[in-house]
């Protein structure tokens, strides 16, 4: 039979303590026999009667028999593992092994975001070392993580004459949050930041270096993506209208399919990754999902620079703090920032851990020419020659530890740690019960998709609004002074 269910061991001396008729022990366990370990309330009409015309036995004493063997827990699956017992994520962490996240150079290191959560505002217009960059889109660390995870499933796609790199919202979750995936409120996540990329606009011109031209490897002419869309009844829908058909229920209860996305890059992206003159900016997703927001922004922007002499150096001025998201005015809490998030990094990554008997990274000048740093915070990274980026031992085992008091933090696996197990019954394990729970389930999981991307398109359109009144209002100032009268 095609559900089997346990059988106890003792089988014999649970079925002679339930009764004391010699005639319904044997024939219970003669059927314990027969049912080979399928749960009695599974037999089929016609293979009882075949049963029960075996020994000529009446319908009632056919039925005492049947209620015996299930008294002993003939037939019962055994209680489902914990969640945290199931080895979640090993299928994945095998199939993405091989996927590190890529950015074009420009990206990693001119993209302007902030670690601030309390944020609503982009940063509009500023200046960073390469020229004037334009963002009217709130970036933060997590955007730039998916963009490297979705660029590297794309340099990494098997069918290289197609422009599309396909990804499920599962593995984009594996790859970017800490550990494996959890559940339906990540694949909320993943889909409220995909439709934040999808409205990202960003522009960045370059200026005339000291050789008199400009490089075009820091040039950002649009943002980085072409086309995202989710794949449904064979069909290709873009994520408003998959919103849309998951607000409908027409899409409640799909689960298990596999690379449900399909991105298009920008054609400036596909072709900065792709230049053989060109290095890409690799990220290892190990390190980057053990780190925090902004250490993990700092992690791309170091990896955007070039070692000279063993060394990365780069000082706190306006323009790199404006990339960075650095908003706090005193500089020396700036640096305390920056200092903290080297030391984190130099813990989970390879590349920057220092040696025995060295230090990670050094605060200060240290003899450099430079005349722009005197009055600003200045770090030197050392970085260890031939060592790629890879997670240490600490990376793989836990999280960075946030700025936040003791008491809060492991807070929620505290809360975890509370809730008692219980054991599963009969009852809990019928099939169409079930089948209910489990299209239960779908259907929240997909509302809260759906709610996930309405929120975030209706947020988009709301910045839109907001920035045309801006740019159609009259700008506050002084009237102008009257005329001058003739002679």
């Amino acid at each position: 039979m095609a559900d089997r269910g346990r059988i106890p061991a003792d089988l014999r001396r649970r079925v002679d303590h339930a009764t004391g008729d010699w005639k319904e022990r044997f024939i219970t366990r003669w059927l314990g026999e027969q049912l080979a370990g399928a749960h009695p309330a599974t037999l089929s009409d016609d293979r009882r009667d075949e049963l029960r015309n075996v020994w000529g036995l009446t319908e009632l004493e056919m039925g005492r028999c049947l209620a015996l063997l299930t008294q002993t827990g003939y037939g019962q699956r055994p209680a489902p593992k914990r969640r945290r017992d199931r080895s979640h994520g090993h299928k994945l962490a095998g199939e993405l092994a091989h996927v590190n996240g890529v950015l074009p150079r420009a990206l990693a290191l001119r993209a302007p975001t902030t670690a601030n959560t309390h944020a609503t505002q982009p940063p509009g217009r500023g200046v960073d070392r390469w020229g004037e960059i334009s963002c009217d889109t709130l970036l933060r660390a997590k955007h730039l993580g998916m963009l490297a995870a979705l660029f590297g499933a794309w340099r990494y796609r098997t069918d290289r004459d197609d422009p599309a790199g396909y990804l499920s919202a599962g593995k984009l979750a594996f790859l970017l949050q800490h550990h494996r995936y959890r559940g339906g409120r990540d694949l909320a996540w993943v889909y409220q930041t995909l439709v934040e990329l999808e409205t990202v606009r960003l522009h960045a011109d370059v200026d005339l270096g000291e050789e008199g031209h400009a490089s075009q490897a820091h040039a950002i002419p649009e943002g980085p993506l072409l086309t995202i869309e989710h794949l449904l009844d064979g069909e290709w829908l873009s994520l408003e209208d998959y919103a849309a058909a998951l607000g409908d229920d027409t899409a409640a209860g799909r689960c298990g399919r596999e690379d449900t996305l399909r991105i298009i890059p920008a054609a400036w992206v596909r072709h900065e990754i792709t230049r053989e003159d060109r290095a890409p900016v690799f990220l290892h997703m190990g390190v980057w999902r053990s780190l925090r927001p902004f250490e993990q922004r700092l992690y791309a922007f170091l990896q955007g620079q070039r070692a000279v002499s063993g060394g990365i150096y780069f000082f706190l001025g306006d323009p790199d703090r404006f990339t960075l998201g650095l908003a706090e005015r005193r500089l020396d809490r700036c640096a305390a920032t920056v200092r903290e998030a080297l030391t984190n990094i130099a813990r989970h990554d390879k590349r920057y851990a220092a040696p025995p008997g060295r230090v990670a990274f050094q605060e200060g000048n240290h003899g450099r020419a430079d005349q722009r740093a005197r009055r600003f915070p200045s770090f030197t990274v050392f970085v260890t020659s031939g060592q790629p980026s890879s997670p240490t031992v600490i990376a793989r085992g836990m999280k960075s530890q946030a700025r936040r008091p003791v008491a809060i933090r492991g807070l929620s696996r505290r809360l975890a740690e509370r809730i008692t197990e219980h054991d599963v019954d009969v009852d809990e394990l019928d099939a169409d019960r079930l089948a209910a729970a489990g299209e239960q389930a779908a259907r929240a999981e997909a509302a809260e998709r759906q709610r996930a991307i309405v929120q975030a398109y209706a947020a988009s359109r709301l910045a839109a609004t907001q920035r045309a009144a801006a740019a159609r209002s009259p700008r506050a100032g002084p009237d102008p002074p009257p005329p001058r009268a003739g002679p």
